[in-house]
């Protein structure tokens, strides 16, 4: 697809919440019309969660959420806040009124005819949109703090080969920048093909073949079983933006392009 994921479309974490948000919960809210698709992210004050801001934000309070802590119903909040306005702004009559809700699967329920994904990482949110036919197209978004050292040594076993590690340190990144971006990555890429496989898959069915610093892309064979799967015969791209502390990688891509 012909568009590039925007430099500032990940915004860094907020250390300071006096200089940008006063008391507000949900600021700094970005838009970005990408001609096939449209991404919105945005902070939020996770301090300032209380229940009462679905209501006065025109969200609906889940049942899932009954037995979160505050933090978690912050996200949730931020996420579904960000795809309510985007489907508000579409100005479809049938869209400006529906609730993205969660699925059996814990999956967000889209509109028909709508792709969307949503993230959210610290006090960072973004939602992804797109009226495509979901059948033909696939579409994933996810953002993440940059993992410590620490973390990294903890999880690579379970997240990125040797050879993937090794390539990603040969174009020049840190460990920790190299297994966050193929982490955040592969969590997009499952966000992406989730539908059409119909069922949870681990990281390993899809390997890191080729990164360009430049164009800020990774490339990323998928296995038989997620070809098949999918229908998709080629290698995947995923586009990715770092500031500061935080990355965010997008999938999106018709099917049989």
């Amino acid at each position: 697809m012909d568009f590039r994921l925007p430099a500032n479309c990940c915004m860094p974490i907020c250390s300071d919440w006096s200089d940008i948000c006063d008391d507000e919960f949900i600021c700094k809210e970005q838009y970005f019309d990408l001609g096939p698709i449209c991404l919105s992210s945005c902070q939020f004050n996770p301090s300032l969660y209380c229940d009462s801001l679905f209501f006065e934000l025109g969200v609906r309070f889940p049942p899932s959420l009954e037995k979160a802590v505050a933090s978690r119903r912050a996200e949730f909040l931020a996420g579904r806040y960000l795809a309510k306005q985007m489907l508000q702004k579409d100005g479809n009559d049938d869209l400006k009124d529906f609730e993205v809700i969660v699925g059996p699967d814990r999956c967000p329920v889209w509109p028909n005819g709508v792709l969307g994904s949503i993230t959210h990482s610290q006090n960072i949110a973004a939602c992804v949109m797109a009226q495509l036919p979901c059948a033909d197209y696939y579409l994933g978004i996810d953002a993440e703090k940059i993992l410590t050292l620490e973390t990294c040594q903890e999880i690579e076993s379970s997240i990125v080969t040797s050879d993937e590690m090794m390539y990603m340190k040969e174009v020049g990144f840190s460990d920790e920048v190299a297994l966050t971006l193929i982490f955040s990555a592969k969590e997009s890429v499952f966000k992406a093909l989730y539908s059409f496989i119909g069922q949870y898959f681990g990281f390993e069915e899809a390997n890191l073949v080729k990164v360009d610093r430049e164009k800020q892309i990774l490339y990323f064979s998928l296995s038989p079983f997620l070809s098949n799967k999918s229908g998709i015969k080629k290698i995947l791209n995923c586009q990715f933006s770092i500031q500061g502390e935080m990355v965010m990688t997008l999938v999106f891509d018709k099917v049989n392009s």
